[in-house]
């Protein structure tokens, strides 16, 4: 599985890092505070559904079947974000998957303030950036490509939790403690 996080969704490539899928942190189960100070982002990440390289625009929509919220932890100083940060465990919780056709769909984030945000992707950009991405990389099912727009950003504090609940849906999308 290939974790792509996208900087620009004009121009994918450039900003674009690799994330190493050590970095992936099951949902539900606790994330420690890293040793570096941090930020933390809410982010829209899309889900590829089937194998595809040098995918036209026009045919963009059949790879990607879902969108789901991740949980991205970045260093505060953006000196410090680069390629082997991305390497770091534990570094990107990601919740369940939601269907694009349930979109747009209102959530409710409580982590570690509570708001209610709106996630609607524009699908046309996201056929846009996966035929650019798709001229360099395979992709395959499972990959995750994280848009560049944060839904929440804040500092990760112990004791706190995160809670990403939509109506409609029985279980959270993402639910864990932060110690």
């Amino acid at each position: 599985m290939k974790i792509i996080r996208l900087s620009s969704c004009t121009d994918p490539c450039d900003g674009m890092m690799l994330i190493a899928d050590s970095a992936w942190h099951p949902d539900r189960r606790p994330y420690f505070v890293p040793d570096f100070e941090a930020v933390c982002e809410l982010r829209v990440a899309v889900r590829i559904s089937r194998l595809g390289k040098a995918i036209s625009p026009k045919f963009a929509h059949r790879y990607y079947d879902s969108v789901t919220v991740v949980w991205l932890t970045t260093p505060l100083d953006p000196a410090l974000d680069t390629p082997a940060m991305a390497a770091a465990d534990d570094t990107v919780v990601t919740g369940a998957n939601i269907a694009c056709d349930s979109l747009p769909l209102r959530m409710h984030i409580d982590a570690p303030a509570p708001m209610d945000v709106t996630v609607a992707p524009d699908s046309a950009e996201i056929d846009l950036m996966l035929s650019k991405l798709s001229r360099r990389i395979t992709f395959k099912t499972g990959d995750l490509i994280i848009l560049p727009e944060p839904l929440a950003r804040f500092t990760p504090c112990a004791g706190k939790s995160c809670h990403v609940t939509a109506p409609g849906h029985e279980q959270p999308i993402i639910e864990f403690n932060i110690k």
